[in-house]
């Protein structure tokens, strides 16, 4: 296409081939087929995986606990209405 401007040529060139799989048959091309893998693990990485993850939701079990206590908020607060602030 001569004296045309790029996105014409463009648009001309896509709606000569059409779409993908149009392209590929002509050109006698297969498109690729993605491989699937699948890991496998043996029965001791299994347990550690578990192991490891137990462990880390404990720990963060123990942390929110710690938190919890550091911020007192098991104590009962009161609002104090007269001063506007809330009394431990």
């Amino acid at each position: 296409m001569k004296g045309a401007l790029e996105n014409e040529a463009v648009g001309s060139v896509i709606s000569e081939f059409g779409n993908i799989d149009e392209l590929l048959n002509e050109l006698a091309i297969e498109k690729p087929v993605p491989k699937k893998t699948v890991r496998t693990v043996s029965k001791q990485e299994a347990m550690d995986w578990l192991d490891r993850k137990r462990r880390s939701g404990l720990m963060v079990a123990f942390g929110v606990f710690l938190n919890h206590f550091r911020c007192g908020c098991g104590r009962r607060h009161e609002y104090n209405g007269s001063m506007g602030v809330w009394e431990i």
